[in-house]
């Protein structure tokens, strides 16, 4: 093949790679080595006694190119330099994500502790009727799970959105579909009953001779 006015041999051919951020697709590359540019060479080294391995290569470099000056840089680390930005922007997410959960809880909980306190006699008449733990619990289970069927209906489309905007920047993405939400409402329910659980044990198993003694 013909590289810059050149005729060259090819020698091997290599299989695609990401040779850019994985926001572009895979373009085609030729790999040469041409002696009036050599500005930088690649290098794979073993693990072990890396700090003199890279104090020999920079003695090597400065015996064959002594008017250009030494610098080394590890790919990996050049790699995590172009994705900074996506891995701060990660961890506010995680972050604010964290709070958000940490105040939903609160007010899960300040919401079903108010709920038992406003259904005391209700769950006493129920227990003398022969009511059962399982039976009390769904009294709770019940608005918990339409609170948060709710609130999963408005935020989901929008969640939807913005995250397939974002990946819609990268050609090489994973699909966000029905599974991705199953997962989201299952976790949302989890969170919600561990949140919830211990008030309305609690108030299931109050003694109803106690929580009707005023009536």
């Amino acid at each position: 093949m013909r590289v810059w006015g050149k005729a060259v041999p090819i020698y091997g051919v290599l299989k695609n790679w990401n040779n850019a951020s994985f926001q572009s697709a895979i373009d085609p590359v030729a790999i040469f080595s041409f002696k009036d540019i050599h500005y930088s060479c690649g290098i794979k080294l073993s693990s072990t006694n890396v700090h003199q391995t890279m104090k020999a290569v920079e003695q090597v470099w400065n015996s064959y190119f002594p008017d250009f000056l030494y610098e080394q840089t590890f790919l990996d680390e050049s790699i995590a330099q172009n994705y900074q930005f996506v891995s701060t922007m990660l961890k506010l997410v995680q972050v604010f994500s964290f709070i958000a959960i940490f105040i939903g809880c609160l007010g899960l909980y300040g919401l079903v502790r108010f709920m038992a306190l406003q259904k005391t006699k209700e769950i006493g008449v129920r227990k003398v009727l022969g009511a059962t733990l399982a039976q009390i619990l769904g009294l709770f289970g019940k608005e918990i799970v339409v609170l948060v069927v709710v609130a999963f209906l408005i935020a989901a489309p929008l969640g939807w959105y913005l995250m397939d905007a974002w990946l819609k920047d990268y050609t090489y993405r994973i699909p966000i579909g029905f599974g991705t939400m199953l997962i989201a409402v299952l976790l949302t329910l989890s969170v919600a009953i561990l949140t919830s659980s211990y008030e309305s044990i609690k108030a299931a198993l109050v003694n109803p001779a106690k929580s009707l003694k005023s009536e």
